[in-house]
């Protein structure tokens, strides 16, 4: 017997932007700590193609 998952809700905008800028924040404190250590960090992004995967890796870059 095959399990159904039911749908994610989506995120109303203002939420989503939320969100999105406290991660970020996160992401720059990652990084200021990481080359404060002299420490390197190695990220995958998996997905299929033209899912985002490059336009993401610029953005971090």
């Amino acid at each position: 017997m095959t399990k159904t998952v039911p749908p994610i809700p989506r995120m109303k905008r203002k939420a989503y932007a939320k969100e999105l800028l406290a991660l970020q924040h996160e992401l720059v404190k990652l990084q200021a700590h990481m080359i404060g250590e002299g420490q390197k960090i190695a990220v995958i992004f998996e997905g299929r193609d033209a899912a985002g995967k490059d336009g993401t890796i610029k953005r971090i870059m």
